[in-house]
């Protein structure tokens, strides 16, 4: 009897990010003949229950993650390293050297994208990019999320396009099936919504890239068309303080509501009016696949990733990057459209389709095992 294909996944936390729920789908279909192993070492991990259904647990964090991460590919005997986010992929890339064991690493941004590099500094880009160049040479095969991250890491890095195969992040279905009445009603209660309201929600960490500003920004100008108008934010992140300083200068505090993270996003989801979603840098967006399956009309960041999700859809308009004007011009196009959340609703089947976990799992799983040399 052949003995399981042992799977190491390497990623930074067990939080409720895209990435994180995307390997949760994944991991949730795993076909026979598989043992997924997970190790992490950010103590974030409201998805800990989920990821214990379908794999082993490992906290590896501390100052010894890289070692941690090593003396569990000698001792689990791991056929496959599998890993996601550039600090676990750095980690995992490292603890493998020396041993026969191939690495996979599933490719979530466009780090280098020259636009907003987010954490990274002038100094610290080029680091990283070396860093990153050097030991890709290490992985095996790589997985990208979307088209343009593929296009982007071989520009950058000079990686070979045939070696990096691209699947689209899914969706998990239980996320969008339409929860009872009641339950959509406590949800809208549990964040200070009136019944009234109408909601524009946001679901995404509270970052300067993920474009909140712009949304806070045009909602004056939504409330004169739209009085009942509130903003939804559900995460959390480092900008929090200073977009409620931003709501409060801009007189509409109390129409924006920072909900921090929610284990009830799907009812919230399909008890709001319009998904709006300004971001400037993404891989492959879960929130957004989500909010479109929902059947939610939306104002989209004008961005190639993006557009992967939602070109071609009536109820999506793209805006640029910084013109809050223009965000705050189509939500109002949306919300007193009668046609948009129908249209909405008829597009959401084709979403569903084309982000399939089921496909997304069976296409892992295969790059897995032409890995291991099973195929």
């Amino acid at each position: 009897m052949t003995a399981p294909l042992r799977i190491l996944h390497v990623t930074n936390s067990l939080g409720a990010g895209g990435a994180e729920m995307n390997l949760v789908s994944i991991l949730a279909r795993t076909p026979p003949g598989f043992e997924n192993h997970v190790a992490y070492f950010d103590p974030q991990e409201q998805l800990l229950g989920d990821f214990r259904r379908y794999a082993k647990i490992h906290w590896v964090g501390g100052r010894a993650a890289l070692w941690n991460i090593r003396r569990l590919i000698d001792g689990l005997k791991v056929d496959v390293v599998h890993t996601q986010l550039l600090d676990a992929t750095f980690l995992g890339r490292l603890a493998a050297l020396g041993t026969a064991c191939p690495v996979l690493t599933t490719l979530q941004n466009a780090f280098y994208d020259g636009k907003d590099f987010g954490r990274f500094s002038s100094v610290r880009k080029p680091l990283t990019l070396l860093l990153d160049r050097l030991t890709s040479r290490r992985a095996w095969r790589l997985i990208a999320v979307s088209n343009y991250v593929k296009a982007h890491f071989v520009e950058q890095t000079r990686f070979p396009a045939e070696r990096i195969d691209v699947i689209p992040n899914c969706l998990d279905r239980s996320r969008v099936h339409r929860p009872a009445p009641e339950a959509i009603a406590r949800a809208r209660r549990d964040v200070g919504l009136g019944d009234e309201d109408v909601v524009l929600i946001d679901v995404a960490r509270l970052m300067k890239e993920k474009g909140q500003a712009d949304a806070i920004r045009a909602l004056p100008a939504i409330k004169r068309k739209v009085p009942r108008a509130r903003l939804l934010l559900v995460g959390q992140g480092p900008e929090r303080a200073s977009f409620e300083a931003l709501a409060r200068t801009l007189e509409v505090g109390p129409d924006v509501i920072f909900a921090g993270v929610r284990p009830d996003v799907p009812a919230l989801l399909h008890g709001s009016d319009l998904f709006v979603f300004p971001s400037r840098r993404e891989g492959l967006s879960v929130a957004l696949v989500e909010a479109l399956a929902v059947g939610l009309p939306a104002v989209v960041g004008d961005i190639p990733q993006n557009r992967e999700v939602g070109e071609g859809l009536s109820s999506v308009r793209f805006i640029p990057a910084g013109v809050p004007e223009k965000l705050a011009e189509e939500a109002i196009a949306l919300l007193t459209d009668p046609q948009a959340r129908a249209n909405a609703e008829r597009a959401a089947q084709g979403i569903e389709e084309r982000h399939s976990p089921e496909r997304a799992a069976e296409l892992f799983f295969a790059v897995c095992n032409q890995a291991a040399g099973r195929a």
